[in-house]
């Protein structure tokens, strides 16, 4: 899989070092954007379009790299290159 998100010529240790800095990120910031509304209203009743919110940015993403990955494959491969 990380094979097929790396730019051409690119490290698949850097990318996934990358990926993981991202879902670092995620983890840290996430807890206080969801607890932002949770002080604001008083409770966290008020945290399910949050997760929503994120569940449909994935959703998003995800089919967004899908077609990125369907060009990459349907793409006609090139002598000596290396993937």
């Amino acid at each position: 899989m990380i094979g097929g998100l790396m730019p051409a010529g690119g490290s698949a240790p850097a990318t996934m070092g990358l990926i993981q800095q991202l879902f670092n990120a995620g983890s840290f910031v996430g807890p206080s954007v969801a607890a932002w509304p949770a002080t604001r209203t008083g409770g966290w009743h008020s945290t399910w379009w949050i997760t929503c919110a994120c569940a449909a940015i994935g959703a998003a993403l995800s089919l967004g790299l899908r077609s990125v990955a369907a060009v990459e494959s349907a793409r006609p491969a090139t002598a000596g290159a290396v993937r």
